[in-house]
């Protein structure tokens, strides 16, 4: 999500085993989804599909509650 809004990154994990690791800076990043168009639709479709995921958990979470 902060690649796609500028906000800071939230997020932290643990690897189980040594990971490997590729560093995507913005600008790079602004680059390949200027150049590649489906892979931009693809990665925009998939993130919306993940957050829909989690506003509809969100939303049973707070109807159960």
């Amino acid at each position: 999500m902060a690649r796609v809004d500028r906000s800071p990154c939230s997020a932290a994990a643990t690897a189980a085993e040594p990971p490997r690791l590729l560093i995507l800076h913005r600008r790079d990043f602004d680059e390949i989804l200027h150049k590649e168009s489906l892979l931009a639709v693809k990665l925009v479709r998939s993130f919306v599909q993940v957050r829909t995921e989690l506003l509809r958990k969100t939303t049973a979470d707070f109807s159960a509650g």
